[in-house]
């Protein structure tokens, strides 16, 4: 029985020394040294604060050690410690470069500085948001029929700026964004006669990581595009003493438009008149003269130095005043009109009315002369209406310059004893 007692209390003491190797060996584990964190990165942004995470580290104390400098050998710097995969930096400047390093200790006692034995990280660098760009620094300097320039007040930090844009009647959830570099930009891609809404927001990019920190921006509204052209001008009226009235369809968002009105083949305008209304009222010695004239309108918008941005010319437009005056001699049982020669005109047409309140006019013919012969026997006791319209020519068509209802040249009145009176 001896030999195996003591076999068996080799047995037990051979197991007090696997437990005692075992709890070494733990207790190996548990005093490996720390390591540095790996996984730096920045994860938020804002003018005054950045966060930055890291992968979780085993080994050391629970206590990690963070520290951040305004440069890349971290002297000066100040040092914070948490006891998570993240911290929160604030109190920093707008559109800067941080540098932030992470580091772990073996040491777990309470202390405001880093031990001796922390093993640091490589610094990243992080950056923080610019400021927004002041409202009233943003300029709207050029307009077309599908596109918005402007120009604002760089941002101190910024390396590029986001621009946002929507229509002004929809929603900021239907915003487009492009980016610049500089501080200017033209918007493309635009309907025209519409108003936009736009948001600038600088940013500042860390080129090393690639993160873009952005927090402020700001709103400017109800910038307008131009117009294509200016459509439906007609005369509505143009007396004989030289008053002209003509007018057109109104743009949607329009600041005004630029009228010129010139004589049938002139180079230069006799006339040149800017208005807010899409109509204009000109009462010009210069449109006395019996002549053809052509008109021609642009609408335009205003930027934020006062200069004018302008949309296409509209085509010409033709016109003439009614001519006032004429000759009208008896020939047998008609009438003979005649008339000075009125430039520009091509031809001339002639209406007659007999009726006094309502000026119904029938057409008594056309010619290139000067002078017709009304083919309409005249009556005793009657009155006659006459009027003359000059024709102007457009390519192989030829139009009248202007269609009065109830103005007329001249007024005749053939009396019961035969004679004519004008």
């Amino acid at each position: 029985m001896k030999p195996k007692l003591a076999w068996s209390k080799l047995l037990t003491t051979l197991s007090f020394v696997m437990i005692a190797l075992s709890v070494l060996a733990f207790g190996r584990i548990r005093v490996q040294a720390a390591t540095a964190p790996t996984g730096l990165r920045q994860t938020q942004a804002s003018s005054s604060s950045v966060t930055v995470a890291w992968n979780a580290v085993f080994g050391g104390s629970n206590k990690v050690w963070t520290k951040i400098s305004d440069n890349a050998s971290m002297s000066p710097c100040t040092f914070d410690y948490t006891y998570n995969t993240s911290d929160y930096f604030y109190g920093l400047n707008p559109g800067q470069t941080y540098y932030v390093q992470i580091g772990m200790s073996d040491t777990s006692k309470l202390s405001s500085t880093p031990p001796e034995d922390t093993v640091w990280s490589a610094p990243i660098p992080v950056v923080t948001a610019p400021d927004s760009v002041p409202s009233e620094t943003i300029k709207f300097t050029k307009a077309t029929t599908n596109s918005l320039t402007f120009t604002w007040q760089a941002a101190a930090g910024a390396t590029s700026y986001n621009v946002s844009y929507h229509l002004s009647t929809a929603s900021s959830d239907t915003s487009s964004v492009v980016s610049t570099e500089t501080n200017s930009i033209t918007i493309s891609g635009l309907q025209s006669d519409t108003e936009y809404d736009i948001n600038i927001a600088p940013v500042r990019t860390e080129p090393s990581t690639g993160f873009a920190a952005t927090d402020n921006s700001t709103s400017k509204w109800n910038y307008p595009t131009l117009p294509k052209n200016v459509s439906g001008m007609e005369v509505t009226a143009f007396s004989v003493n030289g008053s002209l009235h003509f007018e057109w369809n109104k743009c949607k968002v329009a600041d005004g438009y630029e009228a010129e009105v010139y004589t049938y083949n002139g180079k230069k305008p006799l006339i040149k008149q800017s208005v807010t209304s899409s109509y204009l009222y000109l009462t010009n010695k210069k449109l006395k003269t019996a002549q053809i004239y052509k008109f021609r309108v642009r609408a335009y918008v205003t930027n934020a130095d006062n200069n004018k941005s302008y949309s296409s010319w509209s085509s010409y437009q033709y016109t003439s005043r009614i001519l006032d005056k004429a000759t009208v001699k008896k020939s047998g049982s008609k009438l003979k009109v005649s008339w000075k020669k009125v430039k520009g005109a091509s031809s001339y047409t002639v209406y007659m009315a007999t009726d006094s309140s309502t000026h119904t006019y029938k057409k008594m013919g056309n010619t290139n002369k000067t002078s017709l012969l009304l083919k309409k026997n005249i009556k005793k006791g009657k009155h006659y209406y006459i009027r003359i319209i000059p024709n102007y020519k457009k390519g192989k068509k030829s139009y009248p310059g202007y269609t009065d209802k109830s103005s007329y040249t001249v007024h005749v009145w053939y009396s019961a004893s035969g004679k004519l009176y004008v």
